[in-house]
């Protein structure tokens, strides 16, 4: 590994056009202009820079889990059935998310750091009051009196709302505790300390929260566009000897179990990223291009005529994960005449459910009883899942009669 690392750093200062750096999670990335450019990059760690041999794997493709519908309530019990936790999940409005998405920074900003502005803050509370309005009355009152943080990493576009809590008032002072508590543990002649049951019990459902947030029921992917709303909290007065473990390890595992089976009770669905495409083509070769994306799931937006010329500018929508290859099959059917340009966009909700299943006589009749193995999302889910080691549901066999070899060879 750290010949690898010594290879990545003499090819970023060898080549303008490569990025590489770190991530948090102790990634390492390496960030070309394109798949041609990648695999010459490959290419050359390979024989020149690093002089190791690599193995490429599958091309890792980023989702995220949302949900279509809300209201539903599920509940989860702690370990030692002392607390019960009920919550629902509801799916936010994409202007929400946009805006909440923009202002990673402010959020990150007024929860992490020491020197966040006053008027900072009641700008952004006052925007989100302003977004707010774009959504259905029961959850834009709940958000409004109820909201006690976001995810994941407390900075996200999911939303999590306590219904024993006042609200927004309710984050500003969770703020100010979270500084004070910084100033005193760096302080050393300070030894007060700011705590609080409410807060205390708010701080061990934002942490369950954001665990569920960081990785979702589906396939272990991150929430978008998620309110979470726990609407209650049961204590059970027993004197029962506690064995399993500290109390606050179990609220956190019990919320992470509610938030996921909320997801999963709310008709989930899983979100792909779109990339925007731009081709400049003549009419020649126009039919091509539009059967090749429409393989790949793509979407064309607008067809525009440069004036004195015979050139098409077409602008599209493609997936993500449908992109790899596509620049080469793009030039391979137009004789190398068309090049795409591909941007990221934004991303877009898959609206098959991943776990349908055949219902009505209609539909038993007409297709059988099996499970539809054209789900494009069911099959994306497994792959990941298959990825991360997680446990999936396929079956090996599928239509166990139509093996059965009847003839007899003579």
């Amino acid at each position: 590994m750290p010949i690898l690392i010594n290879g990545l750093k003499l090819l970023d200062r060898s080549d303008s056009s490569v990025d590489y750096y770190m991530q948090d999670n102790g990634e390492h990335i390496l960030v070309a202009c394109g798949e041609v450019h990648l695999q010459r990059c490959v290419k050359d760690l390979e024989v020149t820079f690093a002089k190791i041999p690599i193995t490429i794997s599958k091309p890792i493709v980023s989702f995220r889990e949302t949900v279509m519908e809300g209201g539903k309530t599920f509940s989860a019990i702690t370990a030692n059935k002392r607390i019960q936790i009920i919550a629902t999940a509801y799916p936010l409005p994409e202007n929400l998310i946009e805006f909440l998405e923009f202002n990673f920074e402010i959020l990150k900003k007024i929860f992490t750091s020491k020197n966040t502005q006053t008027s900072e803050k009641k700008n952004f509370v006052s925007n989100l009051a302003e977004k707010l309005t774009s959504c259905e009355n029961k959850l834009q009152n709940i958000i409004l009196n109820y909201l006690i943080g976001f995810g994941p990493k407390r900075v996200g576009c999911n939303l999590l709302a306590y219904m024993g809590c006042s609200g927004f008032k309710d984050i500003e002072n969770d703020i100010e505790t979270i500084e004070i508590d910084i100033q005193s543990e760096n302080s050393s002649t300070n030894t007060s300390k700011i705590s609080s049951n409410d807060y205390d019990i708010k701080e061990t459902l934002r942490v369950g929260f954001d665990c569920a947030a960081n990785a979702g029921p589906l396939c272990a992917e991150p929430l978008r566009g998620v309110c979470i709303v726990v609407e209650e909290i049961k204590y059970i007065e027993e004197e029962i000897r506690d064995i399993y473990g500290p109390f606050q390890g179990q609220m956190i595992s019990t919320m992470q179990e509610v938030c996921k089976s909320a997801v999963l009770g709310n008709s989930p669905r899983l979100v792909e990223g779109m990339y925007i495409c731009t081709f400049t083509t003549t009419q020649e070769y126009i039919g091509k291009l539009y059967t090749v994306i429409s393989k790949r799931r793509g979407k064309i937006l607008e067809e525009m005529l440069t004036e004195g010329t015979d050139l098409f500018v077409c602008k599209a929508y493609l997936p993500v994960v449908e992109s790899f290859g596509f620049a080469e099959e793009l030039r391979r059917m137009t004789s190398g005449l068309v090049l795409p340009q591909l941007v990221f966009s934004h991303w877009e909700t898959m609206f098959d459910n991943p776990f349908y299943i055949r219902k009505t006589v209609e539909e038993m009749e007409e297709f059988g009883d099996q499970p539809v193995l054209d789900n494009l999302p069911k099959t994306f889910i497994n792959k990941v899942r298959r990825r991360k080691g997680l446990q999936t549901d396929e079956k090996l066999v599928i239509h166990a009669d139509k093996q059965r070899t009847l003839t007899k060879m003579r």
